[in-house]
């Protein structure tokens, strides 16, 4: 079996892991589909074949639905040999016209994109004003969703677009950028570029929408904060 046809494998069982649906299943409907309203046939799956830059778009998407049916993420399956970014801009535009408001990049070769999908529900994307005892899971910037473990994660993938689209705001003293690693908890940007990453939940989250706000970005709109509540509240520690 090829590298690619194993890739397209795992994609499919871990979104089957995580409770999505490829077919209808004892009374619930198909919460993925390949196009909106075209449910998938096991020989579209095999149709795919065994890369996934043979497609006609050069790239595969699937819609994952939610409870109602409507379209909520753009799963886009990348090879490994290109870059996680490479593919975005299609899928953000894809998801737009579908009205989705999150993009899931995956690359099942890359241990540091993929991770398993979220199970429908799981995370709560209520805004806060305080982020203790909450564990961050994922980081949606301007309609571009990311999986994450850490919240210092947020801060990077937020400053990482900002830099991506507008260079010129690594001179920006606002963002707090340094342009050389200055403590051991810096976060490693694009372009050489370093940032603060020694703060609570709540800070980095404060701060992050204040660098969409400088940019030109409606802080609350285009950054979103997915979240659980954290093991140790869990446990009441």
């Amino acid at each position: 079996m090829s590298k690619e046809a194993s890739a397209r494998i795992k994609i499919n069982d871990l979104l089957k892991e995580s409770g999505w649906r490829f077919f209808d299943e004892k009374g619930k409907p198909a919460n993925v589909v390949l196009e909106n309203q075209t449910k998938i046939t096991q020989k579209m799956i095999d149709d795919y074949g065994n890369d996934f830059e043979q497609v006609s778009r050069g790239f595969i998407d699937f819609l994952l639905l939610d409870e109602h049916s409507h379209p909520i993420i753009v799963l886009e399956a990348k090879s490994e040999k290109y870059s996680p970014l490479v593919g975005k801009e299609q899928a953000r535009t894809y998801a737009r016209s579908q009205n989705c408001r999150f993009i899931l990049p995956v690359q099942p070769g890359n241990k540091v994109t993929t991770q398993k999908p979220t199970k429908p529900g799981e995370v709560d994307f209520t805004v806060l004003q305080d982020y203790s005892y909450k564990s961050a899971r994922v980081v949606v910037v301007n309609g571009i969703t990311t999986p994450v473990k850490h919240w210092w994660e947020i801060k990077k993938h937020v400053y990482n677009y900002l830099l991506e689209k507008n260079p010129a705001l690594a001179s920006s003293d606002s963002l707090a950028l340094f342009a050389k690693k200055n403590d051991i908890m810096d976060i490693r940007l694009i372009n050489g570029m370093y940032s603060r990453g020694r703060m609570s939940a709540t800070d980095i989250v404060k701060q992050s929408r204040a660098a969409m706000k400088i940019a030109g970005y409606e802080s609350f709109k285009d950054l979103q904060v997915g979240y659980v509540e954290s093991e140790r509240k869990r446990k009441g520690q």
